[in-house]
């Protein structure tokens, strides 16, 4: 791949200088030397690194037989979240690519630096068979189990008050419920399915997914999803550059709001210093709110 062309691919994709040298492994310094035309033959080694990334992009869309041996991204997926296959509990960072894709990703020379790899990206993702539902965090896939029905029925009523709101007032903004791909980090290794998302931006939509960090995210609370959703995802999505995220714990009648484009300032419904339960929408300056009073009340009959 030559220089003219990761520079292309690397403007297609919406990438700096910066998260490129964090997604590749190549220090930013290099990164600024090649591009700005210093450096007129960079090391095999850095073409390699930076080729995994901005290479063979087209070819990211298709659809792999398998991974690396005779195994399947769903088996690989297995073997990680344990026996039973419920979602793994610890961080993503704990967890290691597999032998063989490291293997994979070998660079051999004298003194050649060491550049991290990944475990599984997009590609991957898309070769799971269609039945099978996961997200894709950090290179590991977690595994997701069907909604029940009170979860379904809270998503759909916060996206119709949502939308409801766009088609009177009109503007860009989409609201969209799961389940949506949303590649999140534009690096390829992170592909979510939030239960409710707003997206302001319609060039972020292509290939039937959303590539970038939506302006709003809501999820609901599961007991399966909980750690990952107050936990992992709500630092991924902070890091992305989500501006508002949701979490609505329906077993205990509460909402948190975080205002991530604002230090993450937090805000509590259904307690004590909060006690009702129409949320109002931060990104929209609070001109829509959801009625969560009125969504519990239509639920009832569904909770357990």
């Amino acid at each position: 791949m030559t220089i003219k062309a990761m520079k292309e691919r690397k403007i297609e994709m919406g990438l700096s200088n910066r998260e490129l040298a964090e997604m590749s492994g190549v220090p930013l310094g290099t990164l600024q030397k090649l591009f700005s035309g210093k450096t007129k033959a960079p090391r095999r080694d850095t073409v390699q690194a930076l080729t995994r990334i901005l290479g063979n992009y087209e070819d990211r869309k298709k659809l792999p037989a398998d991974v690396s041996g005779n195994r399947s991204p769903s088996e690989h997926c297995m073997s990680k979240a344990g026996p039973s296959g419920k979602d793994p509990v610890k961080p993503a960072a704990e967890y290691t690519a597999p032998a063989e894709a490291g293997a994979a990703g070998c660079l051999l020379g004298e003194n050649a630096p060491v550049y991290r790899t990944r475990s599984y990206t997009l590609r991957d993702y898309l070769a799971l068979p269609e039945e099978q539902r996961a997200e894709l965090i950090d290179g590991v896939f977690y595994n997701m189990a069907a909604p029940t029905t009170l979860h379904q029925l809270i998503v759909s009523m916060i996206q119709k008050s949502l939308l409801d709101h766009v088609l009177e007032t009109g503007g860009p903004c989409l609201p969209f419920a799961a389940p949506v791909d949303v590649v999140l980090d534009k690096d390829l290794d992170t592909v979510v399915q939030p239960d409710v998302l707003v997206v302001c931006d319609r060039g972020k939509l292509r290939d039937g997914r959303i590539y970038g960090a939506p302006d709003l995210v809501i999820e609901v609370l599961s007991p399966s999803t909980r750690k990952k959703d107050i936990g992992l995802k709500l630092y991924k999505y902070y890091e992305a550059g989500v501006r508002e995220y949701w979490t609505v714990d329906p077993q205990n009648r509460q909402i948190a709001v975080f205002d991530l484009e604002h230090e993450g300032a937090i805000s509590l419904y259904g307690t004590e210093e909060k006690a009702g339960l129409k949320v109002p929408v931060k990104i929209w300056n609070e001109a829509c709110s959801v009625d969560f009073q009125r969504i519990f009340s239509f639920a009832e009959p569904l909770f357990e």
